[in-house]
């Protein structure tokens, strides 16, 4: 068993064992994230939407429009995941939990040749990704800036 399908069986039982809000709340959001990552987009979307009954906080509504957005790329719709992707942006500081998110954003900017959107994105990301200490966004982060060049010089 690998470690998504070890990580949903879990979070299942958390949910089989009644959890109060919070944590029901966070197990539905980490499931949508592992359906997301699993490709499974039917399942994603129910417990997505189990999810946004049951948040209660900005935080967790941003997090819920994120999922969205991820849901959307899965779906084919990138027209509506960049217009979740831009409305969250506009809203909300960067921070560590919307570094990440901006790191999918240029992602997707870079896969549907948006270049000049995402040179925007990177100069403005470039300041927090040289302060945080997370490897696996900065790694993230430096692969895009990467696919952006190539994407550039493939276009030219």
């Amino acid at each position: 068993m690998n470690k998504l399908d070890k990580s949903e069986a879990y979070l299942i039982k958390i949910l089989n064992n009644n959890p109060d809000d919070n944590i029901r709340s966070v197990a539905l959001s980490n499931l949508t994230k592992i359906y997301v990552d699993k490709k499974d987009v039917v399942n994603a979307k129910k417990y997505l939407n189990e999810c946004i009954v049951s948040s209660n906080d900005h935080e967790s509504e941003v997090y819920n429009d994120y999922l969205l957005a991820k849901i959307c790329v899965l779906d084919g719709k990138t027209k509506e995941a960049l217009q979740l992707y831009d409305s969250i942006f506009v809203n909300e500081d960067i921070n560590s939990m919307t570094l990440a998110m901006m790191n999918d954003y240029l992602k997707l900017l870079n896969s549907l040749k948006k270049y000049n959107k995402s040179l925007l994105l990177m100069n403005k990301l470039s300041l927090f990704i040289n302060a945080t200490s997370d490897l696996h966004i900065i790694n993230s982060f430096y692969h895009n800036k990467l696919d952006y060049f190539i994407g550039i010089k493939d276009n030219n």
